[in-house]
Formats: structure tokens, sequence, C-alpha cells
């Protein structure tokens, strides 16, 4: 037997060869079977894409090899040059997701507000996974219903209500600039996330005081450090696979400051919470003459809607936040620069800002509007520096756009930074000109060609908001400063790649005080 044994030892191994060799084969022709499959159930998106131009693909990566290795400055840059060498529509391909960068005004106007586009592309996935499902990025059937119930609390009739709010926060960033006169190395994004944070727990989520459990906690640095640490996620090929993703310390330091965000917002929560239902009892045991009010809080709203859950009340309040925070932080930044660039244009706003609020005023909801060359400078420097780069749509049904037609499951992507500035749309357009913005000038121009706050139906819930905390803030900083800065010119200005850009050499910027104007 055993002599039997060691005979059958090289049919054996000729057996498991054969078998490993059978098995290597019938494992390749399955993953054959199952790519041919893939491709013959995405047919459309090739066949339409054909028509296309758009950069050089590769297989399974697609164009993503001409972005390895670049930091964010260079990302954008190379984003830049891509779609410039193409007209009205780029077809990029990155892995096997299908873009399409749309630069004509026509088309964006029919994707921004088209029911077969409404759908956000997987690009919001990230902030899905921090913020929670919220208005900004939940699917069409459930945002139609947030928007319907929360669009009031954003309406110019309610803002209006936070005017004495708004003049409160803006007076209290000139406080903090006054502490820093002199200093070239001023975080002012740091300063102006602080205001603009302040400002909308004050007014939207109706905090009269600081909880002093997280009195110690910067919650406009923490959205910082989310937003900057998020678009490094971005950037990273291997950091978007949640395996390795995990095992990075720049997750752990991200899980941080989420943690410190989820923390202060339900602080803030839980304390309107106690003090909405002590006034509806107060309401319901006591006689009241006047008429109650038809429109009610951002945060009031959701406790009066039993559909919210707490879990859902605060991703909602989240990401009114990290809108209001963020990308007005990274305006207020852009309009000064700008203004310390233009010195003429400065004095404007300042000699504005005096005639229409005095020398000491605070605004109010009858002199905000009348700062109407203010409200042209920071428009055109939104222009310039739109802080939203990206707004992606998934296309859930194929989208005939006149002479091109978007093939189902594709994404129609919008950058506004190179719609701003496309000489197509716009004279001289590196050129700094609020004039632009004249009542005469407007009718002039398509109006997906400036799209700051996008457009359609699912446009910035909170457009006004943004330029009434702009207007307030500009016009009272300007009033007590001249602000200066490093930049000569718009060109020299290089910006960063991510969901708000940030300025890639830092805010440049320094103020002294308009004493002998006074």
């Amino acid at each position: 037997m055993k002599g039997k044994h060691f005979e059958d030892v090289p049919f054996l191994l000729l057996y498991s060869g054969f078998s490993f060799e059978y098995t290597f084969w019938f494992i390749l022709c399955l993953v054959v079977v199952f790519y041919v499959k893939f491709l013959w159930n995405r047919r459309k998106l090739y066949i339409y894409s054909w028509k296309i131009e758009g950069p050089f693909a590769l297989p399974i990566i697609g164009a993503a090899h001409h972005f390895l290795g670049l930091n964010s400055t260079g990302f954008l840059k190379k984003a830049e040059l891509i779609q410039s060498r193409y007209k009205k529509i780029v077809k990029v391909w990155i892995g096997h997701k299908l873009h399409f960068i749309i630069k004509d005004p026509k088309y964006i106007e029919k994707i921004l507000t088209s029911p077969e586009t409404v759908e956000k592309d997987y690009f919001y996935e990230n902030y899905s996974a921090v913020l929670g499902p919220g208005i900004f990025t939940n699917p069409d059937r459930i945002w139609k219903k947030e928007r319907k119930l929360l669009g009031p609390t954003m309406n110019k009739l309610v803002l209006n209500r936070y005017i004495n709010k708004f003049s409160e926060c803006g007076l209290e960033f000139v406080q903090y600039l006054d502490n820093h006169i002199g200093e070239s190395d001023l975080d002012l994004t740091l300063l102006a996330a602080k205001y603009s944070t302040d400002t909308f727990i004050r007014t939207s989520m109706c905090a009269q005081n600081v909880p002093k459990h997280i009195e110690n906690i910067d919650l406009g640095y923490c959205l910082k450090c989310i937003t900057k640490i998020g678009s490094a996620k971005y950037l990273n090929i291997f950091y978007h696979i949640n395996a390795l993703w995990s095992l990075t310390t720049l997750k752990k330091e991200f899980d941080k400051y989420v943690n410190l965000m989820h923390k202060v917002t339900k602080s803030y929560i839980q304390m309107r919470k106690s003090e909405h239902n002590r006034i509806n009892q107060y309401t319901h045991t006591e006689s009241f003459t006047e008429k109650p009010e038809t429109i009610t809080h951002f945060l009031d709203t959701l406790f009066q809607d039993n559909n919210f859950t707490e879990d859902e009340i605060a991703s909602q309040a989240e990401t009114f936040l990290a809108a209001a925070t963020e990308p007005v932080s990274i305006a207020i930044c852009s309009v000064l620069i700008m203004l310390a660039m233009y010195p003429d244009m400065q004095e404007k706003v300042y000699e504005e800002a005096v005639a229409v609020l005095g020398q000491d005023g605070g605004v109010t909801d009858y002199n905000l509007p009348l700062l109407k060359y203010t409200e042209r400078v920071i428009k055109e420097t939104l222009r310039l520096f739109p802080p939203a780069l990206i707004f992606s749509r998934l296309v859930t049904k194929d989208l005939d756009l006149g002479d091109v037609v978007l093939p189902e499951g594709s994404s129609a992507t919008i950058m506004p930074l190179f719609i701003h500035r496309n000489s197509e749309y716009w004279d001289e357009p590196l050129k700094f000109d609020p004039d632009r913005f004249l009542p005469e000038k407007l009718n002039t121009r398509h109006p997906c060609t400036f799209i700051p706050f996008s457009f359609g139906p699912r446009n910035c819930i909170g457009h006004q908001f943004g330029m009434m905390t702009l207007k307030t803030v500009i016009a009272m900083t300007v009033r007590q400063f001249h602000v200066h800065t490093h930049y000569n010119t718009i060109e020299d200005i290089d910006l960063t790649f991510g969901p708000v850009f940030s300025f890639a050499l830092g805010d440049k910027v320094r103020f002294e005080r308009r004493i002998e104007e006074k």
C-alpha cells in the first residue's frame, strides 16, 4: 500500500495542476462574461459619449491619470486647462463614471431646472457621511417636502427679524479685528468662520448664549478643519478606499472635529427645544390678543413638524450651519482682498457705509438694502471667486439638450469659476468691475453666466441669508479699517480645490484703523 501510494503522487500532481488550470480559466471566463455584461448594460453611456470631445481616457481609470500626483492647486489648474480646450461641453471619464463638464449657459439652465437632473451626484456622498440626511443631499422625493417646509424660514420677512443680530455679530467681528491691527499673518478665514457661525447660531438657531460645556469649542475652526481634511480625502485616490482611509491619522482627526460639531449642534438644539417647549406651554395657558406668527424660526419649524427625529433635526441644522459658514467666510475674505487690491473702490464702499449707516450705527431692515455699491462689489467678487467650485447632478433619465443628449447614469458637472471667468460671456473677465451688476446691465447676459448660489429649484436656500451677512460685515469692517494686501493682481491669487475653495498662499490681508476719518 505504501509503495502504491508513492506511485500515485505524479498522477495526483498532474490532476492538481489540471484542476488549478481549469479553475483559473473558469474564473477568467466568468470575469470576462461579467465585464462584457457590465459594458453592455452601460452601452448608452459609450454610444452617446463618442459624439462628445474630452481628454484621453485609459481603461479602468479613465482620465484620472491627468490628475495623479497633483496637489489641490495643481488639480484645479489642470481642470481649468482641460475644460478650456473644448467649447460647450466636455466629456471626462473618472474610473467608470462618466462626467460632462457643462460650459454653455443654455445647457446649464436646462440641467438645473430639469426634473431629470434634480438628484445630487455621488460627489456629495462625503457630505451625507458627515452631515447625515439633509436638504442639501437628500433625494428628490424628500428634498421637495423639506424645501417647501424650510424655504419660508430663509425668506426676507423672517431674516429681517434677525437684523439686530446681524448688526451685533458684525460689531463683534470688527472688535475681533481691532485686536489684530497691523498683523500680516492674520488668519482672516478663521475669524470670518467664527463670525458666520455666530451669526447663524444667533439667528436661525435662536441661541442667546453659549452653553458652558461647549464654550471652549471653536465651531468655525471645526468646520474649517472638516472641509480641509475632506478636500484632502477627495484628491487622494487611495483615501476613497474606506479600509485604507480608516487607518489614517487624517481619519482620526476628521472624526474628532465631526464629533465636536455634533456635540455643539445638539447642545444648541436642546437649548432651543427647551425654550420652544416653554413658550408653547405658556401660549396654551395664557390668553393672547396678538395674532400668532405664521412663519416660525428654522429650528422651531423642525420641532413643530412631527416627521423629524432628533438625529434628523441635527442633520438639517448641521447642513444649514455648514452652508452658512464655509462659503460665507471665504466670501468675506475674498471681498476684503479685492477691496484691498482696489483702494478707490474701497473708499467708495467706505463712503456709502458712512452715508447709509452713519459712523457708528448698525444695520436695519431699512438701511441694509441701501448699500447698493457694496452689493455690486460683493457680486463681482463672487463672480471671480465663487466659493462652491462644483455643482454636480445625476442624470436619472436621458436629457436632450438640443444638439446633444446626456445619457441616463452620467453626471452633469458645472464649475461656476470657469463660467464666471469665460471671455465668451464676460468682457475682460479678470478685470474687477462692480458696475457689471448695475441694474441696466443685468438683462444683457444669460442668467446662468452668474451662478454663485446655483440656479433653479434646487439653488442655495440660504442665498439671501448669505448676502445679508456679507453686506453687513463688509460695510461695518470697511467703515472702521483700511484694508491692505500683498496681492497685486487677480492672476496672483492661486486657489485650492475642495467643496469650498481656499487661498493657496493664505489671505494676506492687513488692517489699519481709520482714526483720522472720524
